[in-house]
Order: C-alpha cells, then structure tokens, then sequence
C-alpha cells in the first residue's frame, strides 16, 4: 500500500507504540515534574534551574522521577492508542486501490486529530492525577499513589473532577497532532520514504 506501517497489523503498530511509552517516560516525567511545578507553584522558584536544584536537593535525583509511574500508565496505553488510531484512520481514509501516503494534507491532519483523541480522552485522567503527584508536597503528600490521588479526586469531586482541565489541553493537543502527524508524513516523501 504504499508505507512499511501499511504492512503491519493495527495490533502490531499499537504493539510499537506501547513500546515507545517506557522510552517516552524517562524523558517526559522529569521535564513535566518541573514544568507542573513551575506552573502550581508561582513565586517558589527562580526559574526551572532553580526548581531542578530544589527537588533535587529535597528528594536527591530520584526525585525528579516523581509520578515516574504515572507517566508509564498514561504513555504506554496512551501511545499505543495513538498510533493504532492514526493508523486504522489513515486506512479507512483510503479508496480501493489508494497508499496512505497518497492522501491529502486535511486527510492526514484528521487522522492525526483522530489519533490524539484517542489519546487523550481516556488517559487524561491518568495525565491529571500525574500532575496533582508531582505537584504534591514533598513534607507532608497527600497522595500515596496513582490510585489514590484517583479515588481521592473521585470521593472529593466525582468522576468529572478527573476532567478539569480537558478543553484546553485538547484545544492544544489536537491541533499539534495534526500538523505533526501530517509534516511527518510529508518529510517521509520527501526523503524518498514510500
């Protein structure tokens, strides 16, 4: 059909993409530990430098890891949904006969929409949990866990508390998605890559 991806079953492309979680994880837990903190806790720190230094000094560099967990629940499900979707659409998109590389520029930005919600819309909760543990207070936590940061939201706001936040957050992501998604596929046909 056209991509090496059009070879490979939707399980064994969502397969791929929850293998990316745990790689993904390392990266993205410490850079959100600090960007989570910077943003709920105004005035505390001198820039992100400085926030590295005070978690690090605090908790040791463990510390940066804090939500580590978290972060592999939301991104291994999270990305093999992601790509399974992207996948799955770019094929329905597809007319008898067609290559997914051959389908347009909106095409490919829908599936790339496509793909971040499927995303996002069952691993926010997940993502907002992650951030209120990172956030939490290294003297006296209030959560113990991924699970109970959820049953506390839960008990205090009911299932909707683990939303707070979700427009924006899809008002961001779909868009970004999309466009990645379609320079992607654009700078692998450009590269010769069909």
């Amino acid at each position: 059909m056209g991509r090496p991806d059009d070879d490979l079953s939707i399980a064994q492309i969502g397969l791929a993409g929850a293998g990316a979680g745990p790689a993904v994880s390392f990266v993205a837990c410490p850079t959100e530990l600090i960007k989570c903190r910077l943003q709920a806790q105004p005035g505390a720190f001198n820039g992100a430098i400085d926030c590295t230094r005070q978690v690090v000094a605090n908790r040791g560099m463990g510390g940066l890891f804090t939500g580590m967990g978290a972060t592999m629940v939301r991104e291994m499900p999270g990305n093999a949904l992601m790509f399974m979707t992207y996948n799955a659409t770019m094929r329905a998109l597809c007319s008898p006969g067609q290559a997914t590389k051959d389908l347009s520029a909106s095409q490919l930005m829908f599936a790339g929409g496509m793909a971040c919600l499927a995303f996002w819309m069952p691993c926010y909760p997940i993502d907002f949990a992650k951030t209120l543990i990172q956030t939490d207070s290294e003297t006296n936590p209030r959560y113990r866990g991924l699970l109970d940061c959820m049953r506390k939201t839960v008990k205090a706001e009911g299932v909707g508390g683990l939303y707070k936040g979700i427009g924006p957050c899809l008002a961001r992501a779909v868009p970004a998605n999309a466009v990645t998604f379609l320079i992607d596929q654009c700078t692998l046909q450009l590269l010769g890559h069909s």
